[in-house]
């Protein structure tokens, strides 16, 4: 019912406001610290996030999916804010709108495969192992 609407608006709400502030964080974070740290150091330390996040998640189930909202807007905040200067870095300025795309396309052709095939699979396998519909 409507119950449980309110709570999911929230959920995304709260991802996307740490995510305005894992980008905010990083990139200033990352301006900071030029030429002492690799960006790259930070697109690592998002990864780690991310992982953490995922792994915490799938071992402690629902108790941490509040904290996990918290982690994955910060953690793909934190990708999304450093990553165009990195395609810049690592690849030149030249074509640089090509570069940036394909590396979009990378993101995009991943999120497919493991949220939509993947996760969509998994849901479905699951809620018929409960007796639940699906959809």
């Amino acid at each position: 019912g409507h119950a449980g609407k309110g709570r999911g608006t929230s959920y995304v709400a709260v991802i996307s406001v740490f995510n305005s502030l894992g980008r905010l964080a990083y990139g200033n974070g990352s301006e900071a610290v030029k030429g002492r740290v690799s960006r790259s150091a930070f697109l690592v330390l998002s990864l780690v996030i991310l992982t953490s996040c995922y792994t915490l998640l799938y071992f402690l189930g629902e108790p941490m999916l509040w904290p996990a909202a918290v982690l994955v807007g910060v953690g793909y905040g934190g990708l999304w804010g450093v990553q165009p200067v990195i395609v810049s870095e690592l690849f030149g300025p030249r074509d640089y709108g090509f570069k940036y795309a394909c590396s979009n396309v990378a993101a995009l052709t991943g999120s497919f495969c493991f949220g939509t095939l993947l996760a969509g699979d998994q849901f479905d396998r699951v809620a018929t192992q409960r007796g639940e519909s699906p959809y």
